[in-house]
Parts: structure tokens; C-alpha cells; sequence
């Protein structure tokens, strides 16, 4: 008996190998019959601005969303996970994730902001999910487009399988993430963007915006600090502290400022704090270097200087004199639910901040509550620019 429980047990162990390596088999064959396009064809974005973006998104979106997969690889770079993905259309996109990938199906507990549970207890909410970025990115993404700024390259959701994702990445445990019966995947695709350079803010910047000079060398400095504005005003509107760090200012050769990257956006939770606004003082080196200045206002210095049809489109979107349906928040939450990845919010996942780091959990909070964090950031954004201009004046402050 005792040896015919070893042979089964043999048995099953050779069918379990001999399993395995036809799926890999079966895969590799699958997959390197797709035609892998030569280097004259490949594809990637090098430009992006709101008179190309709508025509660069009709070509781009459908290849993201269902192109033809040809090659996948692991690409190291940053924070978060990441590969790079080349279509047979000889496009290419980075692929981030926006949670940790599970072959079981888990459902999700949501909790409301507004519900007066413990986290009504004003405590400090942040991210639990650092490394699964691409929700983030995606809500940061239809914001952009509501906007019209198109300051972010093309991206959208979709569902691919384990057997896609890993077929070229040959680590011990993507091996056998590939051999497993197929399950699906939740990834964000990125249209792949080429040439970037860093466009870290001189200190001219900071002293031009903080008020410290009126003088400004040209038109092509006036337009530029006017975009690291606009910078620092978006990434306060999806609550993204990351633009500190000055390898995160990036643009394009010609010098165009991109809103790059906001896939650590939301760091308190969906709705922040006031203390956020300090999102306008900029990068470290601007506030290291305006340390003097800082210390004499009892903290950092905030930018003073706004792009003028920018606040007016923010003011004009949030009026009470709109229809709700016609509003900032409603706009955007219409375009995350055409995502495919939609309630893109489910994604997100949080620490509820508790006192006692041992006692702590993780929460998911309903979209509601991110549209809600929209309209209060808003509304605390526009009161600050009101100060500024009556403390400074209207023509000197909305440019």
C-alpha cells in the first residue's frame, strides 16, 4: 500500500512537470508567433499639447486598450513595477499595475468618508499601495482630459493574462506564475514617451512666482513659468507631494512641461488636508533655498503667480450657478466610468492611519469621496489665489 501511495504520488508530480512545461511550450509558441514589428516601424510619443492631444488619444487609445501584444519586458525603473509592452503595430507603452495581482477574485470592503466612522476622526490617511500606482495615474489621466491640458502621454485600463505578461520574463517566479492555469490580470496602459528631459525650475522660477521679482526675461520664461504654475496647481488638485523630488519635473525636447507621473497622487486619502497647499512651494531645492524667507512666514513659500484662463476654468467649472451635471467633479467622474478599469477609485487602498502602527488597517474609500476631495481642493486652492490677489493685486497675480 505504501508503495503504491509513493507511485501515485511520482505519478502526479511527472504530470504536474510534464503540465507545466507544455504550457510554457504552448505559450512561447503562442506568443513569438506574433510578428514583432522591425525598428522602423516602432512607434512612441515624443510631443503631446492640447492641439495635438485629441488626435494622438484617437490613435493611441485603441491600440492601448486592444492592440496586438508582441513582446512584454520586465523594465526596471523607478518605484513601482513596471514593464514595457510593444504592440505589432510597432507601438509601445509602459504597463504599471493599480493593486497587487491576485489569481483569486477578492472582494472589496468600501467605507465612506462621510459616514462618521473612526476615520471621521480626522486621522492622517496614506497610501498602502506605493507600489501599485497605475489607478492614480488613470484618475490623474481624466482629470487632464476634462481639463484640456494634455500634459499626460495617453493611457487607459485593460485586462491581459498571466501567459501575456509573463511570457518573456524568465525569473524563477514568473515561471511559475506563467505555467498556472490562466487568470486574469487588471493593468494601465501608458503610450510610451521618447526623448524626455528634466525641467527642474531655475530659482528665477521661484522668485518670480513667490513675488520676489516682476522681472521676467522673455516671453518664452513668462510661458514656462506659467506651465511649472500650472504644474504645481495640478498636482495639488490630485493631492501629489512627489514634484519635490526635481528628477520628477520632466518635458520635451521642445521644451514643453509635462505633468508627469502622478501615479503617488492622493496621498492623505481622498480628500487631504489644508496643509496640502504647501504642494506650491515647489521642490526641495526651492525650499531649501528659500530657507530664509520661509522661516521669517513660519513655513514654506507658496507661489503667488497663476496662469489667469486656468483659475478662471477652474472657477467657471465649480460655479453654483452651473448645472451639477456640468460641473468639474460630475465631468470627471463620467470620464473615469468609461475607463475600462472603472470604479477606477476601488483600486486604491489606504492605511486608516491610526495612532497604534500595529493596530492599524487598510481601507478602500468609496468614489464619492474623490469627487468630494476634488470640489473641497478647489475650493481651498481658489480662496488661497483670492488671497493672493487682494493682498498683491488682480494684474500681478493672474497672468
Amino acid at each position: 500500500v505504501r508503495c503504491c501511495f509513493v507511485c501515485c504520488l511520482a505519478l502526479l508530480a511527472c504530470a504536474s512537470v510534464a503540465y507545466a512545461a507544455l504550457s510554457l511550450l504552448l505559450d512561447w509558441e503562442q506568443f513569438s508567433a506574433v510578428h514583432l514589428p522591425d525598428m522602423e516601424h516602432q512607434k512612441m510619443l515624443f510631443e503631446i499639447d492640447p492641439l495635438s492631444g485629441p488626435i494622438i488619444d484617437s490613435e493611441w487609445l485603441p491600440v492601448l486598450a486592444n492592440g496586438t501584444i508582441a513582446r512584454v519586458d520586465r523594465f526596471k525603473s523607478g518605484l513601482s513595477p513596471k514593464y514595457r509592452v510593444t504592440f505589432s503595430s510597432g507601438h509601445h507603452a509602459m504597463l504599471k499595475f493599480p493593486e497587487p495581482i491576485s489569481v483569486l477574485h477578492s472582494s472589496r470592503s468600501l467605507i465612506d468618508w462621510n459616514d462618521g466612522g473612526p476615520h471621521k476622526l480626522k486621522r492622517e490617511f496614506a497610501r498602502a499601495d506605493r507600489l501599485y500606482q497605475g489607478w492614480a495615474e488613470l484618475a490623474a489621466l481624466h482629470l487632464d482630459r476634462v481639463l484640456e491640458l494634455y500634459k499626460k502621454p495617453p493611457m487607459i485600463g485593460r485586462t491581459i493574462t498571466n501567459r501575456q505578461l509573463y511570457v518573456y520574463d524568465n525569473a524563477i517566479a514568473t515561471r511559475i506564475q506563467r505555467a498556472m492555469p490562466e487568470y486574469p490580470i487588471e493593468v494601465t496602459m501608458h503610450a510610451w514617451m521618447g526623448g524626455l528631459e528634466g525641467l527642474s525650475p531655475s530659482l528665477f522660477y521661484l522668485r518670480f512666482l513667490t513675488m520676489s521679482t516682476d522681472t521676467v526675461q522673455s516671453d518664452a520664461s513668462l510661458e514656462f513659468a506659467l506651465a511649472v504654475s500650472d504644474t504645481l496647481v495640478f498636482d495639488f488638485l490630485v493631492d501629489d507631494h512627489d514634484r519635490k523630488w526635481d528628477f520628477n519635473w520632466k518635458g520635451t525636447r521642445s521644451g514643453n512641461l509635462l505633468h508627469w507621473d502622478s501615479g503617488l497622487g492622493w496621498r492623505h486619502g481622498p480628500i487631504g488636508h489644508e496643509s496640502c497647499l504647501d504642494i506650491l512651494c515647489g521642490s526641495t531645492f526651492w525650499k531649501e533655498s528659500g530657507e530664509a524667507e520661509a522661516e521669517a512666514s513660519g513655513g514654506c513659500v507658496r507661489i503667488k503667480r497663476f496662469r489667469r484662463s486656468f483659475i478662471e476654468k477652474l472657477r467657471r467649472l465649480t460655479s453654483p450657478s452651473l448645472p451639477r451635471s456640468q460641473r468639474l467633479a460630475e465631468r470627471w467622474q463620467r470620464s473615469l466610468e468609461t475607463d475600462p478599469l472603472s470604479p477606477v477609485f476601488d483600486h486604491g487602498l489606504f492605511w486608516d492611519g491610526s495612532p497604534n502602527r500595529l493596530m492599524r488597517s487598510r481601507v478602500r474609500f468609496v468614489p464619492d469621496n474623490f469627487y468630494q476631495g476634488l470640489e473641497y481642493r478647489v475650493m481651498l486652492l481658489l480662496r488661497y489665489v483670492d488671497a493672493c490677489a487682494e493682498e498683491f493685486g488682480d494684474e500681478k497675480v493672474l497672468l
